[in-house]
């Protein structure tokens, strides 16, 4: 809910430069020659293109939300775009959408998740699947009761109206968010507030530094998780991760010719989630 299905002219995205409105031009036409649907999702005043890819030639597993940074390169270009294409192959829809991080950091991304814990009282997990509005107003209430901060409610916002967008257009079943690059500054700090079945962050080179707020997500975090990073990059050795979260480190010299075994190591554990 909350997403236009139809290919409108996206002229004016939000508040968005005229060369990222640009580029979801072309990734809108490229979507449309490789067959691919694409979405609008509206949340306040900002507007994102999400791109999805069915399941093919197999038993249809769940949906995955493939989340970077506007800083990224083309979609097909990326990790994601690669994966993407993998798991497509064994019974995953998959969707695409990009986060304007702006000048956010890992230093201050802890501004997103104020003083407020992530108790089921300040989350928006338990709500089900919520309209881009309802998702707008539940994330005000939690900033007005002083559980997240008013950019964090914005956000979040934002985040589940994307995933929501995975789960009424996707495949049933689980239904899991994927981070990669910038993109994790937005939503580690707000993972235990989103309605989602799991997370898979892709911390591969170029590393990104966790800010105190993603780190402290992370070491507490108790939905099912999956950390992708090369050794000794990243997450520090001898600090200790969240009940929910497996960390997979990747030797160090990570190139193209190990997202092979990142593709059969995260179909393994999608599957272990899936099965319950």
């Amino acid at each position: 809910m909350g997403q236009e299905a139809e290919p409108s002219e996206p002229a004016s995205v939000g508040l968005r430069p005229a060369w990222i409105a640009s580029r979801e031009v072309q990734e809108q036409d490229i979507a449309g020659m490789l067959e691919e649907t694409t979405h609008w999702v509206e949340v306040g005043t900002e507007r994102f293109l999400v791109v999805s890819r069915p399941a093919l030639g197999a038993t249809p597993r769940g949906s995955l939300l493939f989340l970077t940074d506007e800083s990224g390169a083309p979609e097909g270009h990326t990790r994601s775009g690669k994966l993407r294409k993998g798991l497509a192959r064994h019974g995953w829809h998959t969707f695409f959408a990009r986060l304007d991080v702006g000048s956010l950091s890992a230093d201050d991304s802890h501004s997103l998740a104020a003083a407020g814990s992530s108790s089921a009282a300040g989350s928006l997990s338990a709500a089900g699947s919520l309209s881009a509005a309802g998702a707008l107003s539940a994330a005000g209430s939690l900033a007005a009761a002083g559980a997240l901060s008013a950019a964090g409610a914005v956000r979040l916002a934002q985040l589940q109206g994307l995933l929501d967008c995975a789960r009424d257009n996707g495949s049933n079943g689980l239904v899991a968010v994927v981070v990669e690059g910038g993109a994790g500054h937005l939503v580690l700090p707000l993972a235990s507030r989103l309605n989602s079945d799991g997370f898979v962050i892709l911390n591969l080179p170029p590393p990104r530094t966790f800010g105190r707020a993603s780190r402290d997500a992370l070491s507490v975090m108790q939905t099912p998780s999956l950390l992708v990073q090369e050794s000794p990059l990243g997450w520090p050795e001898d600090q200790a991760l969240g009940a929910g979260v497996q960390l997979l480190r990747l030797p160090p010299g990570h190139s193209g010719r190990d997202d092979d075994r990142v593709l059969r190591r995260l179909r393994g554990w999608l599957q272990r989630q899936a099965a319950g």
